[in-house]
């Protein structure tokens, strides 16, 4: 008796405890395509948004160095009320030298010339500062893409696992009907009965861990595409339309992921960047020659002419500096040969990386494989143990055992495909495009 009250109550409890997950769900939640989801990612990821504050700046900064090649026009102005007139006493005749009151207005212009260099290898370092940063936005650009994706079909699986755990709930309170019902016909013992309502209290379980684990990946994606974390959301898809068990050949992949990634892209223009500082710093080693032009305009002072003006030129070199300016040039060339050395690591981990890509793309086909037939063998398994229940030649264990395996072989297969979705558009990263492109392929 006092086991028939606990479970009860214990059934009580877990039906309780998976109406209040039900509950805390979303009832309307927001149904978003991939290609919606990632429309919002462009806009609103924060990792994007950071790219494109920097693409703006550096394209200020080119301007910033572009408007060293012009003339610099200097212009300075005073004006002084002094406290009395300045004179000057020579036999007994006073000479003016400066009025109460005097203003000066002087205007100068410069020109660089052989400094020029200096300011051109400057622009061009600012110029690839730009490329550098554009390159850079993509590589963002794709690795959201990637992960945006990702997080999507997560959020898919997520929802698909929650599907079969309710299934499982549904199988196994069947069985726990059953059980009851040939316990009052006194076919099967009481332990028939409580086996049956362990393996439904595990489902429920596993139902709401499910559950839980939808709300997780539902968050991440919503983050991602740059809304608050609990927003409901329900990414929408065609499952059938979204992989087929092949890849491409490894020798496609990483000729494309040679030729095509960003990131290869930006270690040749950081290279260039290289030489280009390489060249500012032998630009130190001229002299500096400047052009200039002087108009002046004096009222109330007798030591300076009221109008005056110059033109010519002006001369700097610093002919010794201990090394400093020769070292500079040094650290420069050796920052070259360092740019060299990184592009041909990356390159090599890029190569890695797509047969790494590949490896990963076959085997979650395989496993997709293996799962699908998997499911099949498990269902029928499940079919003969019911039917030798109901002809008491099985025990509850037995189909609570082959419940269990078709739980799993469908937990698996669920598993298996969005892993070879994923691993698809993780191969589209890897060749330089953004992974959603190769999704349904």
């Amino acid at each position: 008796m006092m086991s028939e009250h606990l479970r009860a109550w214990a059934s009580a409890m877990l039906t309780c405890g998976v109406a209040l997950a039900a509950s805390a769900e979303e009832p309307s939640a927001r149904q978003m395509t991939l290609a919606q989801c990632l429309e919002l990612a462009a806009a609103g990821n924060p990792d994007l948004k950071l790219a494109t504050d920097e693409v703006d700046a550096a394209a200020a900064g080119r301007w910033s160095a572009a408007g060293n090649f012009g003339p610099v026009f200097h212009l300075d102005a005073s004006a002084q009320q002094w406290d009395q007139a300045l004179g000057m006493q020579f036999m007994g005749i006073t000479f003016p030298l400066r009025d109460k009151y005097t203003r000066s207005v002087s205007a100068t212009v410069t020109q660089s010339i052989t400094p020029l260099w200096t300011i051109l290898e400057a622009y061009r370092l600012r110029d690839l500062g730009l490329d550098v940063a554009e390159i850079d936005r993509q590589t963002r650009r794709n690795d959201v893409t990637y992960q945006v994706t990702e997080a999507f079909y997560r959020t898919l699986q997520a929802s698909g696992l929650r599907e079969i755990a309710q299934k499982s709930v549904d199988q196994v309170s069947a069985q726990v009907a059953r059980a009851h019902a040939f316990y009052d016909q006194s076919m099967v013992g009481e332990n028939d009965v409580l086996r049956a309502e362990l393996g439904l209290a595990a489902a429920k379980q596993r139902l709401i861990q499910a559950r839980g684990n939808v709300i997780l990946a539902t968050g991440h994606l919503a983050a991602l595409i740059g809304l608050p974390a609990d927003t409901s959301l329900e990414p929408v898809a065609d499952t059938s339309q979204m992989a087929t068990p092949t890849a491409p050949a490894v020798e496609e992949i990483e000729r494309s992921a040679v030729a095509n990634r960003p990131e290869l892209k930006e270690l040749a223009a950081r290279t260039d960047q290289a030489r280009a500082a390489w060249r500012l710093a032998w630009s130190k080693m001229v002299p500096a020659l400047v052009a200039m032009g002087n108009y002046s305009y004096s009222k109330g002072s007798q030591f300076q002419p009221e109008r005056a003006w110059f033109v010519g030129g002006a001369l700097s070199w610093d002919v010794w500096q201990w090394g400093a300016t020769y070292f500079g040039t040094q650290e420069a060339d050796a920052r070259v040969r360092q740019a060299l050395d990184v592009r041909e690591k990356i390159e090599n981990l890029i190569r890695l990386e797509a047969h790494g890509a590949h490896v990963t793309a076959t085997s979650a086909a395989e496993a997709l494989q293996v799962a699908e037939s998997a499911v099949k063998q498990a269902e029928e398994n499940f079919r003969i143990e019911n039917k030798r229940y109901e002809a008491a030649s099985s025990t509850t264990f037995d189909v609570l055992d082959a419940e269990t395996l078709l739980t799993t072989a469908r937990t698996q297969q669920q598993t298996a495909l969005y892993d070879f979705i994923i691993a698809r558009a993780a191969i589209t990263r890897v060749m330089g495009g953004e992974a959603a492109v190769g999704v349904a392929q």
